[in-house]
């Protein structure tokens, strides 16, 4: 099977990742848990509501940000692998 038909057929799920156990981005993620446990206990309806709905949003804003990071990396992959194979120019040549 090819890379493309392993995509389209779901055997390769970039996204399926998780932390290391002792990474420091597992300890803030769990950090960002407890804090929010924290302010779901102590804040009242309308206040809880409001940290949902900025929590919602700026997780939206994130996310949108996460795609053209990634659409604009993959594109200059794509450009640096049809460069490598569209010449052999260089400043110098080969002796």
């Amino acid at each position: 099977m090819t890379v493309l038909e392993d995509l389209y057929y779901g055997n390769i799920v970039p996204q399926a990742r998780s932390y290391r156990p002792d990474s420091p981005q597992k300890e803030r993620q769990e950090a960002v848990s407890d804090l929010e446990s924290q302010l779901n206990e102590k804040l009242d309806v309308e206040c809880l509501r409001l940290f949902r709905s900025f929590v919602s949003n700026y997780a939206q804003c994130l996310g949108d940000a996460a795609l053209d990071a990634f659409i604009v990396g993959f594109r200059l992959g794509a450009r640096l692998t049809w460069e490598t194979f569209d010449s052999d120019e260089a400043p110098l040549q080969s002796i």
